[in-house]
């Protein structure tokens, strides 16, 4: 018997395109929308065993490496249904939408951790980038400034995305949101999988500027091996020994 699966994994519209891609990867980067599949990915604790709903604490933020084994993810439970759709646009004009949370409330969240603007991203030692449950102020490009939560900051040129709508630029220089990683839930096991990405991807840039770094922090041969069977979730904290706050 073929298990269920929650199938919010913003495919809605682009449901033929996405068969045709796997049926044929050359048409991946064609595909209307932005949608880009790789391999499904179960997320896993430092145990190897499966990542639970309960496991994932609300306002809390993890992360993982995907869609390759130097490329760090956000995971968030932002504790609320976030069901809406969004349409965003990319730095060069393509528009996707972006369809809201997994999981039993809609509350599950997953963005690529690498900043827009200067590709900041989480190191094991450092992250200038970070989910900021708690209150901080934005202008969201208005020169006002306002309070907002649940964002996610970058201190290194103060980009703030907000992960409630598909991590849409609130504030600062970035000039596109945040890749999303597309997630799947399986309904029987309470299980999580990433199956791959939707807007703009900048890991060519990433690895030509930080091809060296991410090698050696990772004990890594070939830093653009791609994730396969399972990708590790650590807590935020566990992950960076330091968080930037700014």
């Amino acid at each position: 018997m073929k298990k269920p699966i929650d199938r919010r994994v913003f495919f809605k519209g682009c449901l033929s395109a996405a068969s045709l891609a796997l049926a044929n990867p050359s048409l991946l980067a064609k595909t209307k929308g932005e949608i880009k599949l790789y391999s499904r990915a179960r997320l896993v604790d430092q145990n190897d065993q499966p990542i639970k709903t309960a496991s994932l604490k609300s306002k809390q933020c993890y992360v993982f490496n995907y869609p390759y084994v130097s490329t760090p993810c956000f995971l968030i439970n932002l504790g609320q249904s976030v069901d809406q759709k969004e349409h965003l646009i990319t730095e060069n004009g393509q528009g996707y939408d972006w369809q809201g949370g997994v999981g039993p409330t809609n509350s599950i969240v997953s963005f690529a951790a690498i900043c827009a603007h200067k590709l900041s991203y989480p190191t094991r030692t450092i992250s200038f980038i970070s989910y900021r449950p708690e209150q901080v102020l934005v202008d969201e490009q208005n020169q006002q400034s306002t309070a907002a939560q649940q964002v996610i900051y970058c201190c290194s040129e103060r980009s703030v995305y907000d992960p409630l709508k598909g991590a849409k630029v609130l504030d600062g220089p970035a000039p596109e949101p945040l890749t999303t990683i597309i997630l799947e839930h399986d309904v029987t096991h309470d299980e999580y999988y990433a199956i791959g990405t939707l807007g703009s991807e900048m890991y060519d840039r990433f690895f030509s500027r930080f091809e060296f770094n991410l090698a050696l922090e990772n004990q890594l041969e070939n830093v653009a091996e791609h994730v396969t069977q399972s990708a590790r979730v650590y807590h935020q904290s566990e992950y960076s020994e330091h968080l930037q706050s700014c």
